[in-house]
């Protein structure tokens, strides 16, 4: 497929072990532009990489990490990105409902509505998250609340409610249940 001068590259930076439905993302992903038919995509394996928590990940043996960073990278048309773009989002995450949330969390006090609450709440973040920082959001949210319980998962992102619903759900299933 001849692309045009005017083609833009995507770029998604994901963890090798981040999954959509049991399966890799980035496969999910590559395989989501090539049923769209989109022009090309690649994924490259990083070496070394850190998110906002700041672990490393690396193929040095003395450290085996196995979440090694990924970059996958689609070229074709703005328009054709961008619907593609859209057909990602239950598998990433909406990334315009995060900027959005995150100028209403980011401009709005929620102290006293935190502290009001008196039912239950499971408090939940990745301490990856490179969105909104954990420490800054879980473990306030958490001193605020009357009664809350906090669950970090480590090394998960801020769309981890979609990657990893096979590791939450059941998490969330057993909270309410007590």
């Amino acid at each position: 497929m001849a692309l045009s001068r005017d083609a833009v590259l995507l770029r998604i930076f994901i963890g090798e072990d981040d999954k959509a439905d049991h399966r890799p993302l980035y496969e999910a992903i590559v395989l989501k532009a090539r049923e769209m038919h989109l022009a090309g995509a690649t994924v490259l394996r990083g070496p070394m990489g850190f998110g906002h928590s700041s672990v490393l990940h690396t193929t040095k043996i003395v450290r085996l990490s196995q979440d090694l960073p990924l970059v996958i990278e689609i070229v074709d048309s703005e328009e054709k990105i961008n619907g593609f773009v859209d057909a990602i989002e239950g598998m990433m995450g909406s990334a315009l409902a995060h900027y959005i949330g995150i100028a209403a969390f980011s401009e709005t006090d929620q102290t006293e509505d935190l502290k009001a609450i008196s039912v239950p709440v499971l408090v939940t973040q990745g301490d990856d998250d490179q969105v909104v920082p954990y420490k800054d959001a879980s473990l306030k949210q958490h001193e605020l609340l009357k009664d809350s319980t906090l669950k970090i998962y480590e090394g998960y992102p801020h769309g981890m409610l979609t990657i990893h619903a096979d590791v939450i759900n059941p998490d969330l299933l057993d909270f309410i249940k007590q």
